[in-house]
């Protein structure tokens, strides 16, 4: 898994994310039709499937795959693993990382059959097992950061396309028909273009992407679902023709509402704005950040909901989706206060009162204060409130500032966890010296 990439750079990406019903209908290969089947759900386990039974009962149900990692001096899958899969139905997808006893092998050096051997002996061992083996070579291969990216060994794009279809063409002379092919760049920040790595249709049974929201610390922004998969979804499903398959995904506690986040992902932006993700697969460790499904009890619970649903395989029906807030009843009281020595009028205002309204239930509401004939930028004051009637000091949005006399502004909108937002409203105001007028 990769470290977070620059943060302008991702918040430039995610404005790109409006834009995608118009990337998806430019050119490129033919929209599959939508998932009729349910979305599988898979999890990355740090005991692997040694964690399989607990994992089970902490969620409500099995996954449908098990996310591995290994590397070119060790098995694909060893036997015990081989049973405890087998026994309980669970489809590994094993990402094939190039790591070697002397360090990364090269993508030149895979391409030209340095390590044919290996894959030769691994295509026959998977062969035979009688089950759906997914492979996931080199992921986030687009990354600077990772130890096979750009630049790494003298790793190119055109080079790991090539290793890419020398790996697949063995396993196929092979006949190991059951490995499934899994192509997962990460979402694009910081790195190249994925669209270089793609070795083509032919080659691969699935494109993946993978991608993680950070929460609000060490400099990254607390990030949506969608903010951070739209604009790579738009662009690989116009890539490719294949199912999708959001490889490793996770959320941070840190700066937001995590069951909010997994409910929103889940139960909203997947069915309803990816509907070529065939499978989902929760990151479910404590690593850069702790991205476990059970990090709260909170998150858990929002979680088992997700499994228990239809849409994931499970025999309830997805939650309504809540309606977006209302507020009503906005209200502005300034109170001004003359500031000066010796001066009547003076330029300046100390601006103190309240802003006033009713919300119809929980959500994220934005006040901003405008003065229209300045240009300047409003003042700003954001915060999660229950529902109910609020009552909001004015100096949340002023601070310490002194206000110019003139008319002002004020409007409170309000966004569901979900991301729906209520009708601005807007109440306007007169500063004057000693007094507020307000209309």
């Amino acid at each position: 898994m990769a470290a977070p990439a620059r943060q302008w750079f991702r918040r430039s990406l995610a404005a790109l994310a409006a834009c995608a019903p118009l990337l998806l209908a430019m050119g490129g290969p033919a929209a599959a039709p939508a998932q009729a089947a349910p979305i599988q759900l898979g999890a990355y386990l740090p005991g692997n499937s040694g964690e399989l039974d607990a994992y089970t009962s902490m969620v409500g149900r099995r996954p449908d795959i098990l996310l591995l990692f290994r590397n070119l001096s060790g098995p694909l899958l060893y036997p015990s693993e081989i049973s405890t899969l087998k026994a309980r139905g669970v489809t590994p997808m094993v990402t094939l990382e190039p790591y070697t006893s002397n360090g990364v092998a090269s993508f030149a050096e895979i391409a030209s059959g340095t390590y044919d051997e290996y894959f030769r002996r691994e295509a026959d061992q998977v062969r035979g097992l009688g089950i759906t083996v997914m492979l996931r070579f080199a992921h986030e291969m687009n990354l600077l950061s990772s130890d096979w990216g750009p630049g790494k060994q003298g790793n190119t794009p055109a080079g790991y396309v090539e290793a890419w279809r020398h790996i697949v063409t063995i396993f196929r002379q092979e006949g190991a028909d059951n490995v499934k092919w899994v192509w997962a760049p990460n979402i694009d920040y910081g790195g190249r273009p994925f669209s270089q790595f793609f070795p083509g249709d032919e080659w691969v049974d699935y494109v993946g992407l993978d991608g993680y929201n950070w929460g609000a610390t060490e400099g990254e922004s607390w990030e949506s679902f969608s903010q951070l998969f739209a604009s790579s979804y738009a662009t690989i499903t116009a890539l490719s023709t294949k199912p999708v398959i959001i490889a490793e995904t996770g959320s941070s506690e840190s700066g937001g509402d995590k069951p909010a986040w997994i409910e929103e992902t889940f139960f909203r932006t997947i069915p309803e704005q990816m509907p070529r993700v065939a499978a989902v697969v929760w990151f479910n460790d404590a690593k850069e950040r702790d991205w476990r499904i059970n990090s709260s009890q909170a998150s858990l619970e929002a979680y088992r909901r997700v499994v228990a649903s239809t849409l994931y395989g499970g025999d309830q029906s997805p939650p309504a989706r809540e309606p977006a807030p209302v507020v009503k009843d906005l209200e502005v009281i300034p109170k001004v206060a003359s500031k000066g020595r010796g001066h009547r009028r003076p330029a300046r205002l100390r601006v103190r009162g309240r802003i006033t309204y009713r919300l119809s239930h929980r959500a994220i509401v934005r006040l901003a204060l405008h003065r229209p004939s300045s240009g300047a930028a409003p003042l700003v004051f954001s915060a999660e409130q229950h529902a109910g009637h609020k009552r909001v000091p004015l100096s949340r949005l002023i601070g310490p500032r002194h206000l110019r006399r003139g008319r002002y502004s004020v409007s409170v909108v309000a966004f569901s966890p979900g991301g729906d937002r209520s009708r601005p409203r807007h109440h306007g105001f007169r500063l004057l010296p000693g007094r507020g007028k307000h209309s």
